[in-house]
Order: structure tokens, then sequence, then C-alpha cells
């Protein structure tokens, strides 16, 4: 065979060490049994050559080709697999970067509806304590109309008695001063009117009447009360700076939606209030609904009109409503109506905060306040904006109308396409087209009915003929053009009066043509010229002016003349009154005014009456005579003719400063100084240096007790606008100058609670405790201890304590004997008073005290409320909660079956309070190990969570978890893991889009997914 010498030097290459060790094994080498079959096959072993190889002595046709064949495929083989592998994972790359991608997107798209939909479900927790806190002010209103007596509209007649019987001696003749007394005698008999006897004067007697007056209306009207002060303090003071009762102006959108509810014609909007039901019943957040369509069009009728039957069919909604005037009113101020409308939304909470001023959080705590109101109302808010487009940088200070609305709030608000913003036109649309010829027909022969007036064929066609632009198939035009033909020159026929009108194509030009007629019927020689002077006083104005305000202004117009051409001018819908001011009454009417009398020729003429009318208003500028007539017209007027000088001089007045202060006006006076290029510190300094030189001044209607109430006013509104460092010194001077005064006046405890109330803004706690220990003492001793003073510092305290973490239990007892002392033992403060230091000790861990304060608090709202109220279900579902905590599982079971059957009368068997209290009752049978009665309330309440929260909510992980653990407690395993999986998989999302699962319902509208909010295209990629 040969030695490992002879592979010394191979021709092929094979290498050999020097001890014959082979370093480089040849290929291809034949399996050794082959070998062995080919030598003893062979004849004999025939001695290799020199120069042969290992592979040709030992291998047997080595270099077939089949097998070269397959070691190639194999290395083809081999090579596409490593290219489809590598290619796999660079599509996995790719997919995984395009999904970090979308992930991304749909987190930054996720993110505000996550927040909405976090502070929702934090308000289904607490929606019963909602509920509670609104029938407790359902109570207090009911309770204030029994005391008084004022339910009866037809009884707010009597109130004219509350006056002063001296007065009324001095109008009835002297020798009927024994009729006066007898009448006085009759009155106290019937004890149906307070009589107001003990007096020095007739003016001190009629004061008094008027402060009773005002305080009665105030409490039936909801309006909160301020607590006067003593008369030596405050004599006079509201002559400077006393509040408005209509301070929000709802006065004035109140009459605007009367007006237009009593509209006498309502054609082509009929087809229109089924879609706006439909919006309003609609499941899910929605966007904002646009109702649009040219100036005139009727949108302010058919939105009042709307709101009108929705109020009459759904009690149970909330609506709300808001019309906008002319650009320069006070209506078109944002800010001014977001604090209206929270106000109003205020009045549905139980003991709601104080009302802000700062413009900048109104506007950022408006949505949150309407999203928790609408939460707690089974019906919902619907909100609705007339003419949104005439308010001040609408789209800047309603940012909040992009973001995603709350699911029970509906935004309703009609705007002029033209003027609509670009990111508003997305919303869905109700455009109100121009009339039809059937609709023109059909509204003449409404108004002709109207003004019993018969419209000839041959002028009806006229007309319709006429009728045929868009700008004359509106409501407006035909109604204007109706009123001229019936009430226009009697001295012209109907054909020379429709040949006159049918000349004009728009609405404006036929104003213009109605007041030029106006103005030739009414004026003569010795009035030339006074009708345009009124028209452009009223237009120089900002809100409008009163009869007796033209007058003053106007000495050479007299009331014969006047008086007939108001009447017309109203009755043609020029003018109209709003709040007793004269205005137009369409945009318009003012716009024919601008082109007739105040543009061109006339800007001089216009200038000068806004002079005239500055010249009018300074003369109150000072103090007993500003009323809020100067404080509305005055700064607006200057800052129109751009005096900077003047209108610092003017805002700088401590009057005008105090009535937009007590209106609730700090935005624009803000504005206001904003103009003059003053911020809010150098506004502060102003204010204060001004008070300083009042101070100096004393002396007449300057006394200390006022200069003392302009401090303390000043200190809470910069307060309020947060300016703590610059509020700390006017409320500390009003402090002193208090005590300077009488340490023991209840004015010291006012000053001491605000001042109090600053340092616990500013998380000094120890500084405000000792305040208000100190404002406590001096108000027991001045009011005693039931006076509601001492419960407003205590109910400070308490709140002050829970900052703290302080134990507040010795004045959860105070507050709790005050009112048994004051209602007796079975009224609903006291449960009220009851469930609040149960709740303490539930807090507390202390449960045997809790359980009787419970159970007395039960008691007495079962006395006082229906079995369904929602008071009487939030104490059951205190107390069954309770009893469980303690294993009472005997007591606690009928507790939580109560309060399923509640829940399900109040809101509805499919409601997501209803599958809370499901889940409660399901939760309380499996720590009974009654599994078999849990499972179909578990299965219920899944149910109801995936049709009104969607599958993907939090609360139906939940639910799954729970329903899973009770599945294995049942030994159903394979049930019980796909469960767990599932929740898993919701927990995952919850963790992956901002610790919360997005819903299936979204603000885009109606019922969507997850997939849904990404684009179409992206949505195809993931698919593919």
């Amino acid at each position: 065979m040969g030695t490992g010498s002879s592979f010394m030097q191979e021709e092929d290459g094979d290498l050999i060490s020097d001890n014959g060790v082979i370093k480089r094994i040849p290929i291809e080498v034949k399996p050794r049994r082959t070998l062995r079959g080919s030598i003893r096959n062979g004849p004999s072993f025939i001695r290799r050559n020199k120069g042969s190889s290992l592979r040709s002595a030992l291998s047997v046709d080595l270099e077939n080709t089949e097998v070269e064949k397959i070691r190639k495929e194999f290395e083809m083989y081999k090579i596409s697999n490593q290219n489809e592998t590598s290619e796999l994972q660079k599509k996995q790359q790719k997919l995984e970067s395009e999904n970090r991608r979308l992930r991304a997107e749909l987190q930054a798209l996720q993110k505000t509806c996550a927040k909405l939909r976090y502070e929702r479900d934090m308000a289904l927790d607490a929606e019963y304590q909602a509920l509670q806190r609104a029938a407790t002010f359902e109570n207090e209103r009911d309770k204030v109309q029994r005391q008084f007596k004022v339910r009866d509209p037809n009884k707010l007649s009597m109130l004219l008695l509350y006056t002063s019987w001296e007065g009324l001696q001095h109008e009835l003749c002297k020798s009927r001063q024994g009729e006066a007394q007898q009448l006085k005698n009759m009155v106290k008999e019937s004890g149906k009117a307070k009589v107001i006897d003990n007096y020095e004067n007739p003016l001190r007697g009629t004061k008094q009447a008027y402060v009773e007056l005002e305080r009665i209306v105030k409490l039936e009207l909801g309006i909160e009360l301020t607590e006067s002060k003593d008369e030596g303090y405050n004599e006079d003071i509201d002559s400077c700076s006393g509040t408005y009762w209509d301070s929000h102006n709802d006065y004035e959108h109140l009459e605007a939606f009367s007006r237009a509810s009593f509209a006498t014609c309502d054609l082509g909007s009929e087809k229109h209030y089924g879609q706006l039901n439909d919006y309003v019943s609609a499941a899910g957040p929605l966007p904002p609904l646009l109702i649009s369509g040219s100036p005139g069009s009727g949108k302010s009728l058919l939105l009042a009109k709307w709101i009108s039957t929705l109020n009459n069919k759904h009690a149970s909604t909330l609506v709300l409503y808001h019309f906008v005037g002319g650009q320069q009113t006070i209506s078109a101020d944002p800010v001014h109506m977001t604090r209206r409308l929270t106000a109003q939304l205020m009045q549905h909470v139980t003991t709601p905060p104080p009302l802000t001023c700062d413009p900048s959080r109104l506007l950022e705590e408006f949505p949150k306040w309407l999203e928790k109101v609408s939460a707690r109302l089974p019906g919902g808010v619907v909100l609705a904006i007339d003419a949104i487009d005439n308010l001040q940088n609408a789209e800047t200070n309603l940012k909040w109308l992009l973001d995603p609305l709350a699911v029970d709030t509906r935004v309703v608000v009609s705007v002029d396409m033209d003027n609509c913003p670009s990111a508003w036109r997305s919303w869905p649309t109700i455009h109100l087209e121009p009339f039809s010829s059937k609709q023109v027909k059909e509204l003449l022969l409404a108004l002709s009915g109207v003004f019993n007036f018969k419209l000839s064929s041959e002028h009806e066609s006229r007309i319709l003929a006429h009728c045929r632009t868009p700008s004359t198939r509106n409501p407006l035009y035909l109604n204007v053009l109706m009123d001229e033909m019936v009430k226009g020159c009697s001295s012209k026929t109907v054909k020379e009066r429709l040949d006159a009108c049918l000349k004009y194509p728009d609405v404006v030009e036929l104003y213009r043509h109605v007041m030029e007629s106006l103005e030739i019927q009414r004026e003569d020689a010795t009035r030339k010229g006074m009708f345009k002077k009124v028209m452009q006083f009223i237009y120089a104005s900002r809100n409008g002016l009163s009869e007796c305000e033209i007058m003053k202004i106007l000495p050479d117009l007299t009331w014969s003349f006047w008086s007939p051409i108001n009447f017309t001018l109203q009755d043609r819908h020029i003018l109209t009154c709003k709040s007793g001011l004269l205005t137009f009454e369409h945009e318009q009417a003012r716009e024919a005014v601008q082109l007739s009398y105040c543009s061109g020729i006339f800007q001089k003429e216009l200038l000068f009456a806004r002079k005239k009318l500055i010249d009018f208003y300074s003369m109150s500028l000072q103090p007993g005579l500003i009323t809020w007539r100067v404080v509305d017209e005055l700064p607006w007027l200057i800052q129109s003719t751009s005096n900077k000088e003047e209108l610092t001089k003017c805002i700088s007045n401590l009057c005008v400063f105090r009535k937009l202060y007590t209106r609730g006006r700090c935005a624009e006076l803000i504005r206001y100084w904003q103009y003059v290029g003053a911020d809010k510190t150098t506004m502060a300094t102003a204010y204060l240096n001004t008070i300083k030189k009042c101070e100096e001044m004393i002396g007449g209607l300057i006394t200390l007790p006022r200069i003392a109430e302009i401090y303390e006013t000043l200190g809470r509104f910069l307060k309020d606008l947060g300016l703590l460092k610059e509020a700390i010194a006017p409320l500390q001077k009003a402090l002193e100058i208090y005590e300077s005064l009488d340490p023991d006046h209840p004015s010291v405890a006012g000053a001491l609670y605000q001042l109090a109330g600053l340092h616990a803004q500013w998380n000094k706690f120890v500084t405000a405790e000792a305040l208000y220990k100190q404002s406590l003492e001096i108000s027991e001793n001045a009011y005693g201890c039931d006076h509601q003073n001492v419960a407003k510092i205590l109910d400070a305290m308490v709140v002050l304590y829970q900052k703290q973490e302080k134990t507040a239990e010795a004045y959860f007892k105070k507050a709790l004997d005050m009112r048994v002392s004051v209602s007796g033992c079975d009224h609903t403060d006291v449960a009220q008073s009851l469930n609040n230091l149960a709740a303490l000790y539930n807090d507390r861990k202390e449960y045997s005290k809790a359980e009787p304060l419970y159970e007395r608090a039960l008691e007495i709202r079962q006395k006082s409320y229906p079995v369904d109220h929602p008071s009487v279900a939030s104490t059951i579902k205190h107390l069954a909660v309770l009893y469980k905590k303690q294993g009472k599982f005997g007591k606690a079971e009928p507790l939580y079956r109560q309060a399923v059957g509640i829940r399900e009368k109040s809101f509805g068997v499919a409601h997501p309070s209803v599958a809370t209290a499901l889940v409660n009752l399901a939760v309380l049978y499996c720590e009974q190990n009654k599994q078999d009665e849990a499972l179909p309330l578990y299965e219920r309440a899944l149910h109801i969570y995936e049709d009104t929260l969607g599958a993907n909510h939090v609360r139906v992980a939940e639910t799954l978890r729970n329903l899973a653990v009770l599945r294995y407690e049942q030994s159903d395993f394979e049930t019980a893991a796909k469960l767990y999986k599932r929740s898993t998989e919701i927990k995952e999302m919850e963790q992956a889009f901002g610790n919360k699962a997005p819903s299936r319902k979204s603000s885009i509208g109606g019922v969507s997914t997850v997939r849904n909010l990404l684009s179409p295209h992206l949505y195809y990629a993931e698919q593919q």
C-alpha cells in the first residue's frame, strides 16, 4: 500500500509534513466500503506509479458529472436561500420602520382623544356624585322658592308693593293719608307682601325697598347674592361702581332668541329640523355642525325655531345659545361669551368654584366644563351660536372647536360661508339655498296674510320675474319689499311703490330706498337733516342709544317728531330695541346707513358724532355718575379715535375699572391696556398709584371705607389674573384700613378671607390657616355660628386641610352641628354633612364610625327624595361598599341590587353606569364564591361596555380580566386563557397609545376603529 513518505510531493498540491502527517486531506474520497469492495473485486493490488495522487489511488470515478451537478444545485440553493433571507430581513426592517412611523402619527392623532376619554372615564366614576350635587342644588332652589313664595309669575305684581309707603303717601293727596294707611293695613293682613315702614325719609325708604326687591329678584333668577356690608361703610357705594343684575348680558340674548322665535314666517325651515335632530341624537363624538347661507337667508330664524322645539321635546337636554350682534358689540367678544356660557354651566354643579376673570383660563377651562356638565346630564348639552363669524378673532379664541368634542356635547353654529375660516369648512354643513320660485310665491302669500293685504296676480308675477338672483330670493329681501308695498308712502299707489322697489337688486339698496322715502316723508324745512343725524349717532355708537340719550345729545329733537319716526323705523325692520337700546335690526340695515349717511362726504359728520358722544359720556366720568352705559361706550369710542392718552385716562378711572370687573369684562379691560402699550404688571402699578392718590384726597364721596373696598377689589382682580405677588399689597392695605376703622367689623373678616385665599393659592398653607382662623373668629362674633359666611370659611379651611393632608374632622362635625341647629335633624342638608363626615371616616378606614353616619344619611334622603333619586343612589353605593369592606355581604347584596335598579331606571338598561353597577354586584358574588350568579352579570356588563365605549376600551379589558378569573375558578381553563389573552392585548394597546386604548368612537364622526384614523393609503399598505 505504501507509506506516508510516498505522499511527500504530489502533483495536485497536497502538502505533507516531515513526520508523514497529512496537513491537507484530499477531497472526494469514496466511503470505506467502496474502497474495500474495489480491492476485493480487483485481481491484485498494483503499486501506484511515482507521481500519482491520493485521489487517483483511493477514489473511484470522482469526476462523476452527477455528483458535480448535485453540488452545484446545492450551492445555488444555498445562495438563493441566503438572498431570500436577506430580502426578508430588509423587508422586515422596512415594515418595522413604517410601523414605528405610523404608530408615531397615530399617537399624535390620538393624544387629545386619549386625554378626553380618560377624563370621561373619571367622570363616569364620579357621575353619581355629580348628580347628587345637582340634586342638592335643586333642593336649595326649591327651598328658597318655598321660603319667599315667588313661584307664580302672577305674584310678581305683588312685589311692586315693596315701595316706600311714605313715597306713596306723597303721591296721594294729603287728605287721603287715611286711605293709604288703610291700604297698608290690608296688605299686612294679607301676608302676601312685606311692608317697609321703618325709615326716616322717603328717599331712605325707597332705597330699602329697592334693596329688598333686588334681593328677591336675584333669588328667583338664581343670581349669586353678595353680602351687604354695614351701612356706615357702604352708603352710596353703588353710585360709584355697583353691580348690574344682568352681569352676563343674558337678557340681551333672551330678547334676540324671543324675536327670532316669534317670527311670523318660517317657510323652508321644517325640512332642516330633521337633520338637526339627527345630528343631536347621533352616537359618538361629532364635530360641530355648520348652518351656512347668504345674509338674510334665515339662519337665525332656523336656529331659534329649532332651539325652541328642542327645549319643548327634550327637557333633559341643556340647551345653551348665544346670538352675536354686530362685530363691534359686546356680544361679539368671544371671551365674554365664554364667561357667560361657563356661568350657565356652573349652575348645574353643586358648590362651583368662583368664576375666574382671566381670559386665558376661561378659554382653557370652558371645554372641560362643557364635558363635565354634559357627562352628568341624561340628555347632554347642546350649544348653539348664531353668526359665529362675527365674533372677534373667532378662529383664535375658539380653538377648542377643532379638538374632539365630548361624547354628549353637540355644537351648532351659523355662519356666512364667505367669512367662514378654512379650518371649519370640513365640518358637516346644512346650507340654506336661495328660495325657489315656488317658495318665493308661498312667502309672498304668507306675508300678504300677515299684513292683511291682497296681492294682485299682476304684482305677484312681476315680483316673481324680478326675483331671479340669489340676492333677491331670500326672506329678508321679500320682507322689506312687502313692508314697503304695504306701508310705504300713502301718496303713491301700490304700483308706483312696486316700480320703485323693483329697481334695487339687493337688501342693502332696498333699505337705502326705504330710508330715503322716510326722510322725505317725515322731514320739513324746520327739521331738515334731523333724520340723518339720528342715524349717524346710532351708527357711531357701540351698542346703540336709548331714547333718553338721543334726546339729550340732540336738544333740537322733539318727541312729536321723534316718536312717529322711531315707531316707523322699528316697524320697517331698520331699528330694533335691545335691552332698552335702539340699534340696527340687521347688518344690512347698518350697511345701508353707512353708505347713505356715514361714508364719502359724510365722514367728517361721522367723526363729529363720535366726538360728541365722547363728550357726552365724559361728563359722567366722575364718582357717583358713572353708569354701565358709560363703561360700555366711552372706552370703545375713544379707542375708535386712536387717542391713546385719553383712553389711558379713561380706563385708569377706578369707577370704570370697578364696573368692568364686577360685570366680568376683564378681557376687554386688558385689551384696552394692551392697546395703549401696557402689560398686566404696568396696569396693576397704575391702578395702585391711582388709589394712593385718591387716598390722599379723602373727603366728600371719597371715604376710607371706599378706598379700602377699591383696594380689596384690585387685589381680587390681580389674584384672578394670577398676579399673586402684585395682589398682596392692595389686599394687605385694605385689611389695614378696615382694622383701623373697626378691628371686629365683618369687612375685616372679608379682607382676611381674601388674603388667606391668596396665600393658599401661593401654597403658603401655614399663613393661610392663621388668616382663615382670624376671619372665622370675627365672622362668628359678628354673624353667629349659623351664618352662611361662617360656613363658607369652614369649607375653605376644609379644602386647605385636605391639601395639607390634615384632618378636617373637627370642622365637619362643626358644620354638622350647625346644620342640625338651623334646619333640624331630618333636613337634607344634615344628610349631606353626615355623608361628608362618613366619607372622611371611610378614607381613614374607621368603618365602624362611618357606618352609622351613612345609614342615617340614607334614612333622611329616603324620606325626602324618591327611591330612584340620585342622592339616594349615591348613599346606597357608598354604604354598600362599606358593608363589603367589613365582610357584611348579607347587608351589601340588597343595596347593590337596588343600585342596579336605580341606574337602569335613570339612564336606561344600556348605559355604562349600569354596567359598572353590574360589575360591582358580580364582584360581590365572586367574593361569596357564587360564580354561577356572577357570570351573567359580567357578560351583560361586557356587552354594554363594548357597545357604548368600544371593544378596545380599558373598561372592557378590566371586565375581561374579571371574567377570565371567574372562568379559571370554574376550571374552564381554555376559555379563561382566551379571555386573559384578549385583555392583555387591550392593555398593551393602552400602553402603546399613551396609557389609553383607542375606542371605537371617534370625533371624526360616528363609529370608527383605530385603523380608520389612518389614511386609506396607509391602511392599504398595512394590510398588504
